[in-house]
């Protein structure tokens, strides 16, 4: 009703307590925590409140089991919390994204970039390496070159010659 009449504060307030209710008395009612996510997500991403979108991201993750959903909303949990300059949790997020959808080239790439920002050479030099591979794998020669190029630059950094010889091509 809060939601209907416009009190953002009072929605927000009502939804979270829904939430609160649905974890303890109702577990297995997912169109009802999806309903309540649909009015909570909006309010609190025009509210800024990072913390609170990406638990409700979290949650949105546990109901789906569709691999673009789950990327998209790993991506978008990572974007948020790099936005509130906590790179540490946004690269905690990519790791978690890198390990549950490793066929994703995207997810390598944002990994990769992130860790190479945060001087993190030996994570961006394995995830740069991986969206290579994916890339030759899908046929994707100049996204190929581009990551085997990042491979190489984090693998110099690390001064591990090997490494950066196998993606210098």
């Amino acid at each position: 009703f809060a939601h209907r009449t416009g009190n953002r504060k009072e929605a927000a307030t009502d939804a979270r307590h829904a939430l609160r209710v649905i974890d303890a008395e109702l577990p297995d009612e997912r169109d009802l925590e999806e309903s309540v996510i649909q009015v909570l997500e909006p309010i609190v991403r025009q509210d800024g409140d990072i913390p609170s979108v990406v638990a409700l991201l979290e949650r949105k993750l546990r109901m789906t089991s569709d691999r673009a959903a789950k990327q998209a909303l790993r991506l978008d949990q990572a974007a948020l919390l790099e936005s509130a300059d906590d790179r540490t949790a946004s690269i905690a997020i990519l790791e978690r994204a890198f390990i549950e959808l490793p066929q994703s080239i995207e997810v390598a790439e944002r990994l990769g970039s992130a860790a190479r920002h945060s001087d993190r050479a030996s994570l961006a030099a394995s995830a740069f390496a991986r969206a290579a591979r994916l890339a030759e794998d899908e046929h994707r020669p100049a996204k190929a070159i581009e990551m085997h190029g990042l491979a190489a630059e984090a693998a110099i950094a690390l001064d591990d010659r090997t490494r950066s010889e196998r993606h210098d091509r």
